[in-house]
């Protein structure tokens, strides 16, 4: 490499930092970024860091940025599940009815241990998959089945013909490290299922190891930091 070959690539290096730094501070004073039917504020954002415990619309966010690429699945939003939860049978055939889910062949749900409708949040997600094709409900939990009630309760509220209401069965899956790693455990199980899906292998035959899950909140941040720059 030459003298000016050299110059040239550090310019290069210095040039792609400052657009970096340039996208993130249009973030920051954007203070909003919007894909779809998701609207993510600069407090959301702060979410993605380390330690932080991922919110109702990160979830949404990255269930719909996952669900481009897989038209026969149907990955719902965490503020319709939440309906679907709170609500009747009558109201989750509606609502499921609304999102064509008698067309998919698999359909994800991402819950939350809040079961009751005067109070706001909860503690804990995990994920459940309803599996059209076997008529059958799975669920993951990262902390050793802690929402499985909320699982099986959920479960005998969806009245679709196709569902059984009490058929639930509990997937292993890789176990969070800390209390606030739920979220990001939901995102990724989501993301090996459907890979898996794509592939043609068993849906849960692979569902990644402690690497995948410890890099996701980075790869969150390069998504939307992308979106940004489209």
């Amino acid at each position: 490499m030459t003298h000016n070959d050299a110059k040239t690539s550090k310019l290069n290096f210095q040039g792609d930092i400052f657009v970096l730094f340039l996208l993130i501070h249009e973030v920051i004073m954007k203070q909003e970024v919007s894909y779809k039917n998701s609207l993510l504020t600069n407090d959301d954002l702060k979410l993605l860091d380390e330690g932080k415990w991922l919110n109702d619309k990160l979830i949404g966010f990255a269930f719909e940025y996952i669900e481009d690429a897989y038209p026969k699945c149907l990955l719902v939003s965490p503020e319709a599940t939440q309906l679907l939860n709170l609500g009747s049978p009558e109201d989750a055939s509606s609502v499921l009815s609304s999102l064509n889910a008698g067309e998919k062949d698999l359909i994800l749900f991402p819950l939350n241990d809040c079961i009751t409708p005067t109070e706001i949040g909860g503690s804990h997600w995990s994920l459940l998959v309803f599996d059209v094709k076997a008529g059958q409900c799975f669920h993951l939990d990262s902390s050793l089945d802690f929402n499985f009630q909320t699982a099986a309760r959920f479960c005998k509220k969806l009245s679709l013909p196709f569902i059984s209401p009490s058929n639930v069965k509990s997937i292993n899956c890789v176990q969070q490290k800390n209390g606030y790693d739920c979220g990001i455990h939901v995102i990724c199980n989501a993301n090996h299922i459907l890979d898996n899906y794509s592939k043609g292998v068993p849906l849960f035959e692979t569902l990644g190891d402690v690497t995948s899950y410890k890099h996701k909140r980075k790869e969150m941040k390069t998504a939307i930091l992308k979106l940004l720059s489209n």
